[in-house]
């Protein structure tokens, strides 16, 4: 679930290609819903240029296998994917190998899309930063969220901007529901 609190319009969106990530499966197909491992709204991609074209790729480099015991932070620029549920246009460029992600502009949002929080429990005003994570224990590694000032950080002595890079801070957090409200930001 990622759902945009603010408007949208104070937000640019980009559409650009996507390409696959380490993680991915030959044949795998991101943009088809029908897909095991299809997009899902919320989901963080990295910007890409290793083919000589700038591009977007799930997890980048850093997607690996065995969640979460060795989450692998982004410290590439990373922006969520979004697509408006009726939004015809964005499904044809979606048909045409592009993804929209929210792309500039500081806005609200809620995700559960995010660490367990039987790991790691964010709290307010906790910076955010990109992280693989197995979402809904499904053994799909997924780029979610996860608070910087946690163990998950510390224990694996990441180095701040070098290893990650903050994308959000924490306005509210629905323990119940695990889900976090974030707005988002620009280090």
């Amino acid at each position: 679930m990622f759902t945009l609190i603010s408007d949208y319009e104070e937000t640019k969106r980009r559409d650009l290609p996507i390409i696959a990530g380490t993680g991915d499966a030959a044949g795998h197909a991101p943009l088809n819903p029908n897909d095991a491992r299809a997009l899902v709204i919320g989901e963080w991609l990295e910007l890409d240029d290793t083919a000589g074209v700038w591009s977007f790729v799930r997890g980048g480099t850093n997607n690996l296998v065995g969640l979460p015991a060795a989450p692998q932070p982004s410290n590439s620029p990373a922006f969520p994917f979004f697509m408006e549920r009726g939004r015809y246009d964005m499904q044809a460029i979606a048909g045409g190998g592009k993804a929209t992600v929210l792309y500039m502009g500081h806005y609200e949002f809620e995700t559960d899309l995010t660490l367990d929080f039987t790991i790691d429990t964010p709290t307010i005003g906790d910076p955010l930063a990109v992280i693989d994570i197995d979402f809904e224990g499904a053994g799909v590694v997924r780029r979610g969220l996860c608070s910087v000032s946690e163990g998950v950080f510390a224990g694996l002595g990441l180095l701040y901007p070098i290893d990650y890079t903050v994308v959000a801070r924490v306005t509210y957090v629905d323990a119940t529901n695990e889900r976090v409200r974030a707005i988002r930001v620009y280090s």
